[in-house]
Protein backbone atom coordinates (compact mmCIF):
# COMPACT_ATOMS: atom_id res chain seq x y z
CA UNK A 1 0.00 0.00 0.00
CA UNK A 2 1.73 3.39 -1.33
CA UNK A 3 2.65 5.82 1.58
CA UNK A 4 1.33 9.63 1.41
CA UNK A 5 3.62 11.92 0.44
CA UNK A 6 4.36 14.12 3.55
CA UNK A 7 6.13 17.14 1.23
CA UNK A 8 2.84 17.71 -0.03
CA UNK A 9 1.12 20.34 1.13
CA UNK A 10 -2.79 19.48 1.74
CA UNK A 11 -5.68 22.37 1.81
CA UNK A 12 -6.56 23.82 5.25
CA UNK A 13 -9.55 25.26 6.71
CA UNK A 14 -11.09 27.18 9.39
CA UNK A 15 -14.51 25.74 10.61
CA UNK A 16 -16.13 29.01 12.36
CA UNK A 17 -19.15 28.16 14.29
CA UNK A 18 -20.16 29.36 17.95
CA UNK A 19 -20.17 26.41 20.37
CA UNK A 20 -23.82 26.99 21.95
CA UNK A 21 -24.70 25.83 18.31
CA UNK A 22 -23.32 22.73 18.42
CA UNK A 23 -24.23 22.07 21.73
CA UNK A 24 -27.81 22.69 20.48
CA UNK A 25 -27.67 20.42 17.43
CA UNK A 26 -26.02 17.56 19.58
CA UNK A 27 -22.97 18.03 17.87
CA UNK A 28 -24.39 18.21 13.92
CA UNK A 29 -22.06 20.84 12.92
CA UNK A 30 -18.82 18.88 14.06
CA UNK A 31 -20.51 15.90 12.72
CA UNK A 32 -20.48 17.61 9.33
CA UNK A 33 -17.09 18.92 9.44
CA UNK A 34 -15.89 15.24 9.85
CA UNK A 35 -18.07 14.26 7.13
CA UNK A 36 -16.75 16.82 4.86
CA UNK A 37 -13.24 16.05 5.41
CA UNK A 38 -13.85 12.54 4.60
CA UNK A 39 -15.64 12.75 1.22
CA UNK A 40 -13.03 15.08 0.30
CA UNK A 41 -10.45 12.50 1.12
CA UNK A 42 -12.44 10.39 -0.74
CA UNK A 43 -12.50 12.23 -3.56
CA UNK A 44 -8.41 13.22 -3.99
CA UNK A 45 -7.10 10.75 -2.27
CA UNK A 46 -5.09 13.99 0.01
CA UNK A 47 -6.20 14.80 3.39
CA UNK A 48 -8.26 18.36 4.45
CA UNK A 49 -6.70 19.74 7.40
CA UNK A 50 -9.66 21.60 8.94
CA UNK A 51 -9.33 23.39 12.47
CA UNK A 52 -12.61 23.26 13.94
CA UNK A 53 -11.48 24.84 17.51
CA UNK A 54 -10.22 28.13 17.87
CA UNK A 55 -9.07 27.29 21.24
CA UNK A 56 -6.76 24.72 19.50
CA UNK A 57 -2.88 25.82 19.94
CA UNK A 58 -2.62 24.98 16.45
CA UNK A 59 -5.90 26.55 14.88
CA UNK A 60 -3.69 29.93 16.52
CA UNK A 61 -0.83 29.18 15.00
CA UNK A 62 -2.29 28.16 11.38
CA UNK A 63 -4.33 31.28 11.52
CA UNK A 64 -1.22 33.63 12.32
CA UNK A 65 0.67 32.13 9.53
CA UNK A 66 -2.53 32.28 6.56
CA UNK A 67 -3.41 35.76 7.94
CA UNK A 68 0.03 37.43 7.86
CA UNK A 69 2.00 35.29 5.11
CA UNK A 70 1.84 34.69 1.31
CA UNK A 71 -0.61 31.74 0.84
CA UNK A 72 1.56 28.57 -0.30
CA UNK A 73 -1.28 26.28 -0.61
CA UNK A 74 -5.43 26.66 -0.35
CA UNK A 75 -6.80 27.91 3.07
CA UNK A 76 -10.24 27.96 3.35
CA UNK A 77 -12.24 29.99 5.82
CA UNK A 78 -15.66 27.77 6.12
CA UNK A 79 -18.54 30.12 8.50
CA UNK A 80 -21.60 27.80 9.83
CA UNK A 81 -23.67 30.76 9.62
CA UNK A 82 -26.77 31.55 12.51
CA UNK A 83 -28.50 34.66 14.13
CA UNK A 84 -25.83 33.20 17.01
CA UNK A 85 -23.32 33.55 14.86
CA UNK A 86 -23.95 37.10 13.26
CA UNK A 87 -24.41 38.12 17.16
CA UNK A 88 -20.73 36.55 17.93
CA UNK A 89 -17.93 39.28 18.51
CA UNK A 90 -15.42 36.17 17.67
CA UNK A 91 -17.10 34.50 14.90
CA UNK A 92 -17.71 38.04 13.23
CA UNK A 93 -14.05 39.04 13.63
CA UNK A 94 -12.75 36.33 11.89
CA UNK A 95 -14.56 36.35 8.82
CA UNK A 96 -14.12 40.32 8.77
CA UNK A 97 -10.64 39.52 8.84
CA UNK A 98 -9.83 36.43 6.83
CA UNK A 99 -12.39 37.77 4.03
CA UNK A 100 -10.59 41.31 3.46
CA UNK A 101 -6.96 39.41 3.64
CA UNK A 102 -8.38 36.66 0.90
CA UNK A 103 -10.02 40.08 -1.39
CA UNK A 104 -6.41 41.94 -0.80
CA UNK A 105 -4.89 38.38 -2.51
CA UNK A 106 -7.08 37.98 -4.75
CA UNK A 107 -8.43 34.53 -3.57
CA UNK A 108 -12.17 36.01 -2.42
CA UNK A 109 -13.20 32.20 -2.94
CA UNK A 110 -11.86 30.58 -0.25
CA UNK A 111 -14.85 32.33 2.19
CA UNK A 112 -17.55 29.43 1.91
CA UNK A 113 -20.30 30.36 4.36
CA UNK A 114 -22.60 27.53 4.71
CA UNK A 115 -26.25 29.29 5.92
CA UNK A 116 -27.33 26.61 8.59
CA UNK A 117 -30.43 28.24 10.01
CA UNK A 118 -32.42 31.37 8.48
CA UNK A 119 -31.04 34.97 9.12
CA UNK A 120 -32.95 38.01 8.22
CA UNK A 121 -31.29 40.53 5.63
CA UNK A 122 -28.85 38.42 4.45
CA UNK A 123 -28.17 40.53 0.81
CA UNK A 124 -25.48 42.82 -0.51
CA UNK A 125 -26.45 45.85 -0.33
CA UNK A 126 -27.24 45.21 4.00
CA UNK A 127 -25.94 48.23 6.47
CA UNK A 128 -23.94 44.96 8.00
CA UNK A 129 -20.35 44.30 6.82
CA UNK A 130 -20.66 40.65 7.69
CA UNK A 131 -23.85 40.20 6.22
CA UNK A 132 -22.94 41.71 2.99
CA UNK A 133 -19.85 39.44 3.16
CA UNK A 134 -21.38 36.22 3.15
CA UNK A 135 -24.55 37.40 0.29
CA UNK A 136 -21.96 38.37 -1.76
CA UNK A 137 -19.85 34.66 -1.72
CA UNK A 138 -21.42 31.90 -2.78
CA UNK A 139 -22.96 30.57 0.39
CA UNK A 140 -24.47 27.23 0.87
CA UNK A 141 -27.70 26.46 1.87
CA UNK A 142 -28.23 24.20 4.59
CA UNK A 143 -31.49 25.57 6.38
CA UNK A 144 -33.17 22.58 4.96
CA UNK A 145 -30.78 19.92 5.36
CA UNK A 146 -29.96 20.53 8.95
CA UNK A 147 -32.71 18.74 10.03
CA UNK A 148 -32.26 16.08 7.51
CA UNK A 149 -30.69 12.41 8.50
CA UNK A 150 -26.77 13.11 8.93
CA UNK A 151 -26.78 9.30 7.14
CA UNK A 152 -29.30 9.76 4.63
CA UNK A 153 -29.27 10.43 0.89
CA UNK A 154 -30.28 13.87 0.97
CA UNK A 155 -27.70 15.20 3.80
CA UNK A 156 -25.13 13.25 2.13
CA UNK A 157 -25.30 14.15 -1.29
CA UNK A 158 -25.04 17.46 -0.35
CA UNK A 159 -21.93 16.80 1.69
CA UNK A 160 -20.51 15.48 -1.75
CA UNK A 161 -21.78 18.47 -3.54
CA UNK A 162 -20.17 20.65 -0.76
CA UNK A 163 -16.75 18.50 -1.12
CA UNK A 164 -16.16 18.84 -4.76
CA UNK A 165 -16.40 22.62 -4.93
CA UNK A 166 -14.02 22.69 -2.02
CA UNK A 167 -12.11 20.34 -4.95
CA UNK A 168 -12.82 22.41 -7.58
CA UNK A 169 -11.72 25.92 -6.02
CA UNK A 170 -8.26 24.10 -4.69
CA UNK A 171 -7.49 23.29 -8.12
CA UNK A 172 -8.72 26.59 -9.85
CA UNK A 173 -6.50 28.46 -6.80
CA UNK A 174 -3.71 26.13 -7.02
CA UNK A 175 -3.49 26.80 -10.95
CA UNK A 176 -3.83 30.55 -10.70
CA UNK A 177 -0.54 33.15 -10.49
CA UNK A 178 0.11 33.85 -6.82
CA UNK A 179 -0.91 37.05 -5.93
CA UNK A 180 1.51 38.41 -3.20
CA UNK A 181 0.53 41.58 -1.44
CA UNK A 182 3.72 42.76 -0.99
CA UNK A 183 4.93 44.51 -4.67
CA UNK A 184 4.66 47.72 -4.75
CA UNK A 185 4.49 50.02 -8.06
CA UNK A 186 6.80 52.74 -8.28
CA UNK A 187 5.11 56.10 -9.05
CA UNK A 188 8.50 58.43 -9.61
CA UNK A 189 9.95 59.24 -12.09
CA UNK A 190 12.69 56.91 -12.94
CA UNK A 191 15.51 59.67 -13.62
CA UNK A 192 15.21 60.50 -10.34
CA UNK A 193 17.16 57.20 -9.78
CA UNK A 194 20.86 57.84 -8.30
CA UNK A 195 23.36 56.12 -10.78
CA UNK A 196 24.57 53.59 -8.85
CA UNK A 197 20.82 52.75 -7.60
CA UNK A 198 20.06 49.21 -8.19
CA UNK A 199 16.62 49.53 -10.34
CA UNK A 200 14.88 47.35 -9.06
CA UNK A 201 15.57 47.92 -5.50
CA UNK A 202 14.94 51.63 -5.35
CA UNK A 203 12.00 50.91 -7.28
CA UNK A 204 10.40 48.91 -4.32
CA UNK A 205 12.08 51.07 -1.99
CA UNK A 206 10.51 54.06 -3.28
CA UNK A 207 7.28 52.47 -3.77
CA UNK A 208 6.76 51.73 0.24
CA UNK A 209 7.72 55.06 0.76
CA UNK A 210 4.63 56.26 -1.89
CA UNK A 211 2.33 53.68 -0.18
CA UNK A 212 2.88 55.00 3.00
CA UNK A 213 2.63 58.84 2.21
CA UNK A 214 -0.78 57.57 0.25
CA UNK A 215 -2.31 55.70 3.25
CA UNK A 216 -0.52 58.76 6.29
CA UNK A 217 -3.21 61.12 3.94
CA UNK A 218 -6.01 59.14 4.80
CA UNK A 219 -5.08 58.96 8.68
CA UNK A 220 -6.88 62.56 8.95
CA UNK A 221 -9.91 61.49 7.65
CA UNK A 222 -10.10 58.48 9.78
CA UNK A 223 -9.10 60.43 13.17
CA UNK A 224 -11.84 63.07 12.02
CA UNK A 225 -14.56 60.01 11.89
CA UNK A 226 -13.71 58.75 15.17
CA UNK A 227 -13.59 62.28 16.69
CA UNK A 228 -17.29 62.15 15.18
CA UNK A 229 -17.72 59.11 17.05
CA UNK A 230 -16.96 60.43 20.20
CA UNK A 231 -19.35 63.30 19.86
CA UNK A 232 -22.03 62.06 18.74
CA UNK A 233 -21.70 60.13 21.61
CA UNK A 234 -21.33 62.58 24.34
CA UNK A 235 -24.63 63.99 22.26
CA UNK A 236 -25.86 60.57 23.25
CA UNK A 237 -24.93 60.84 26.73
CA UNK A 238 -26.19 64.47 27.46
CA UNK A 239 -29.89 63.51 25.69
CA UNK A 240 -29.50 60.41 28.28
CA UNK A 241 -28.53 62.40 31.29
CA UNK A 242 -31.35 64.98 30.68
CA UNK A 243 -33.68 62.54 30.50
CA UNK A 244 -32.71 60.10 33.32
CA UNK A 245 -33.84 62.48 36.44
CA UNK A 246 -37.74 62.84 34.38
CA UNK A 247 -37.72 59.08 34.30
CA UNK A 248 -37.47 58.74 37.35
CA UNK A 249 -39.42 61.23 38.20
CA UNK A 250 -42.70 60.12 35.95
CA UNK A 251 -41.86 56.61 36.93
CA UNK A 252 -43.48 57.45 40.64
CA UNK A 253 -46.34 58.51 38.99
CA UNK A 254 -48.01 56.20 36.24
CA UNK A 255 -47.38 54.07 33.04
CA UNK A 256 -48.96 56.53 31.00
CA UNK A 257 -46.37 59.08 32.59
CA UNK A 258 -43.22 57.20 32.23
CA UNK A 259 -44.60 56.60 28.31
CA UNK A 260 -45.42 60.06 27.92
CA UNK A 261 -41.45 60.62 28.78
CA UNK A 262 -39.83 57.53 27.26
CA UNK A 263 -41.40 58.98 23.54
CA UNK A 264 -39.69 61.96 23.82
CA UNK A 265 -36.69 60.90 24.68
CA UNK A 266 -37.20 58.46 21.84
CA UNK A 267 -37.70 61.82 19.65
CA UNK A 268 -34.88 63.83 20.75
CA UNK A 269 -32.56 60.25 21.06
CA UNK A 270 -33.53 59.21 16.70
CA UNK A 271 -31.59 61.70 14.55
CA UNK A 272 -28.60 61.38 16.73
CA UNK A 273 -29.00 57.90 16.54
CA UNK A 274 -29.29 57.80 12.36
CA UNK A 275 -26.10 60.28 12.33
CA UNK A 276 -24.42 57.69 14.72
CA UNK A 277 -25.28 54.40 12.59
CA UNK A 278 -24.05 56.37 9.33
CA UNK A 279 -20.79 57.57 11.25
CA UNK A 280 -20.27 54.18 12.67
CA UNK A 281 -20.58 52.65 8.56
CA UNK A 282 -18.13 55.25 7.25
CA UNK A 283 -15.70 53.74 9.70
CA UNK A 284 -16.11 50.54 8.61
CA UNK A 285 -15.78 51.30 4.88
CA UNK A 286 -12.51 53.49 5.44
CA UNK A 287 -10.88 50.45 7.24
CA UNK A 288 -12.28 48.06 4.62
CA UNK A 289 -11.40 49.94 1.21
CA UNK A 290 -7.68 50.57 2.77
CA UNK A 291 -6.64 46.64 4.20
CA UNK A 292 -5.49 46.30 0.60
CA UNK A 293 -3.33 48.47 1.21
CA UNK A 294 -2.53 48.40 4.47
CA UNK A 295 -1.39 44.49 3.87
CA UNK A 296 1.17 45.54 1.55
CA UNK A 297 2.01 48.09 3.55
CA UNK A 298 3.19 46.00 6.56
CA UNK A 299 4.14 42.72 4.49
CA UNK A 300 7.18 45.01 2.93
CA UNK A 301 7.70 46.54 6.18
CA UNK A 302 8.12 43.05 7.65
CA UNK A 303 10.31 41.95 4.66
CA UNK A 304 12.82 44.68 5.31
CA UNK A 305 15.87 45.20 6.94
CA UNK A 306 16.05 46.47 10.83
CA UNK A 307 17.56 49.69 9.75
CA UNK A 308 14.71 50.39 7.24
CA UNK A 309 12.13 49.45 9.09
CA UNK A 310 13.25 51.82 12.04
CA UNK A 311 13.57 54.94 9.92
CA UNK A 312 11.93 57.60 11.11
CA UNK A 313 9.29 57.72 8.08
CA UNK A 314 8.08 53.90 9.06
CA UNK A 315 7.94 54.18 12.49
CA UNK A 316 5.82 58.00 11.98
CA UNK A 317 3.54 55.54 9.91
CA UNK A 318 3.53 52.58 12.45
CA UNK A 319 2.93 54.91 15.81
CA UNK A 320 -0.14 56.78 13.06
CA UNK A 321 -1.85 53.45 12.80
CA UNK A 322 -1.96 52.42 15.96
CA UNK A 323 -2.60 55.68 17.77
CA UNK A 324 -5.98 55.56 15.30
CA UNK A 325 -6.99 52.11 16.67
CA UNK A 326 -6.19 52.97 20.70
CA UNK A 327 -8.72 55.73 19.94
CA UNK A 328 -11.33 53.91 18.27
CA UNK A 329 -11.20 51.17 21.09
CA UNK A 330 -11.77 54.05 23.63
CA UNK A 331 -15.09 55.23 21.47
CA UNK A 332 -16.05 51.41 21.93
CA UNK A 333 -15.40 51.64 25.29
CA UNK A 334 -17.95 54.65 25.45
CA UNK A 335 -20.63 52.84 23.55
CA UNK A 336 -20.77 49.90 25.49
CA UNK A 337 -21.01 51.81 29.09
CA UNK A 338 -23.87 54.06 27.41
CA UNK A 339 -25.88 51.01 26.09
CA UNK A 340 -25.55 49.30 30.10
CA UNK A 341 -26.99 52.78 31.54
CA UNK A 342 -30.25 52.17 29.31
CA UNK A 343 -30.60 48.91 29.38
CA UNK A 344 -34.03 49.39 32.22
CA UNK A 345 -35.04 52.40 29.78
CA UNK A 346 -35.31 49.94 27.07
CA UNK A 347 -37.81 47.77 28.59
CA UNK A 348 -40.36 50.50 29.05
CA UNK A 349 -41.20 51.76 26.01
CA UNK A 350 -40.93 50.67 22.16
CA UNK A 351 -40.34 53.70 21.08
CA UNK A 352 -36.82 53.99 22.92
CA UNK A 353 -35.93 50.57 21.49
CA UNK A 354 -35.90 51.91 18.14
CA UNK A 355 -33.05 54.64 18.26
CA UNK A 356 -31.41 52.11 20.80
CA UNK A 357 -31.13 49.44 18.10
CA UNK A 358 -29.55 52.04 15.60
CA UNK A 359 -26.99 53.07 17.91
CA UNK A 360 -26.29 49.45 18.06
CA UNK A 361 -26.52 48.78 14.61
CA UNK A 362 -23.86 51.83 14.55
CA UNK A 363 -21.82 50.14 16.96
CA UNK A 364 -21.30 47.38 15.34
CA UNK A 365 -20.65 48.73 12.43
CA UNK A 366 -17.66 50.77 13.85
CA UNK A 367 -16.44 47.86 15.74
CA UNK A 368 -16.57 45.93 12.85
CA UNK A 369 -13.96 48.27 11.14
CA UNK A 370 -12.29 48.41 14.34
CA UNK A 371 -11.16 44.66 14.04
CA UNK A 372 -9.22 45.69 10.80
CA UNK A 373 -7.15 48.20 13.12
CA UNK A 374 -6.63 45.50 15.70
CA UNK A 375 -5.58 43.51 13.44
CA UNK A 376 -3.43 45.72 11.67
CA UNK A 377 -1.88 46.79 15.34
CA UNK A 378 -1.29 43.16 15.98
CA UNK A 379 0.92 42.72 13.03
CA UNK A 380 2.99 46.13 13.82
CA UNK A 381 3.53 44.17 17.23
CA UNK A 382 4.78 40.96 15.42
CA UNK A 383 7.32 43.19 13.19
CA UNK A 384 8.49 45.43 16.17
CA UNK A 385 9.11 42.14 18.38
CA UNK A 386 11.44 40.63 15.63
CA UNK A 387 13.04 44.35 15.53
CA UNK A 388 14.08 43.79 19.89
CA UNK A 389 14.73 40.23 19.20
CA UNK A 390 17.26 41.49 16.74
CA UNK A 391 18.79 43.80 18.68
CA UNK A 392 19.01 42.05 21.34
CA UNK A 393 21.18 39.20 19.13
CA UNK A 394 23.46 42.06 17.95
CA UNK A 395 24.68 43.69 21.48
CA UNK A 396 25.55 39.52 22.55
CA UNK A 397 27.55 39.52 19.34
CA UNK A 398 29.20 42.35 19.96
CA UNK A 399 29.79 41.69 23.93
CA UNK A 400 33.38 41.11 24.94
CA UNK A 401 34.47 37.97 24.98
CA UNK A 402 35.29 36.53 28.68
CA UNK A 403 38.52 36.18 29.80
Amino acid sequence: MPLEDDSIVHPTGFWSYVHKDNDSQHDRILNLAELLKQEYEFLTGSSLDLFVDREDLAWGKKWRVTIDDALTATSFFIAIVTPRFLASEECRKELIIFAANAEARQVPELVLPILYAPVDDLVEDSEDEVRRIIAASQYVDFTKLRVKDQEGEDYLTAVAQLAERLVEISAEVANRPEYLPGKLERDSDPKALSPGDDTDEADDALGILDAIAAQEELFPEWQKTIEKYGALMSQVADITNKYNPMMTAAGKKNGAARLFVAKQYANELTPVADEFKENGSKYAEQAFTMNGLMSVILTNISEREAAERTSQQVQSFLNGARSLADSGRVSIESVQGFQDTVKDVAKMSRDVRRPLKTLAEGAQSFLDGQQLFDDWVRRIDKIELQDEQAQIVNELDVLPESQ
